[in-house]
């Protein structure tokens, strides 16, 4: 069985190989408080199929650039896996304490945003609610 894993030439074969060999296996996410939630890796292809048509249906395409801006884990992976099914470039950012204020996270995002020459940006829900600019949340 780890021969069909090592076969596969990108990632996202990696993640189809991984769905359809081993149907039980997956990722662990540790919630808030302090439950873990699991999806197995089909759950995880399911998501990342869904959340990569949302992508384009926004214009996102292979080549583009994404920054994703997240706050929880599980939200990070299922995006970076569409991205990576889609061939879109990703970039992952820490969310900032706030984007009023002066802040390292927002001086790194401002800075990665003018080096990727206006990349799309993706953002959770909380980081959303303060930030008022050309944003969609997926």
């Amino acid at each position: 069985m780890k021969a069909a894993i090592y076969d596969r030439r990108t990632l996202a074969d990696l993640l189809l190989t991984a769905a359809e060999t081993f149907p039980g296996k997956g990722v662990g996410f540790v919630q808030t408080d302090g439950s873990t939630r699991f999806i197995t890796y089909a759950e995880l292809l399911t998501g990342a199929k869904s959340a990569a048509a949302r992508l384009q249906a926004r214009g996102l395409f292979a080549g583009d650039k994404v920054m994703i801006v997240m706050t929880r884990n599980e939200e990070i992976v299922i995006i970076l896996w569409a991205c990576i099914l889609s061939r879109i470039v990703p970039t992952i950012l820490q969310p900032p304490v706030s984007f009023t204020e002066f802040n390292t996270p927002a001086q790194k995002i401002e800075n990665v945003y003018r080096i990727l020459e206006t990349p799309a940006m993706i953002l959770s829900a909380d980081p959303v609610r303060s930030f008022r600019s050309e944003v969609f949340s997926l």
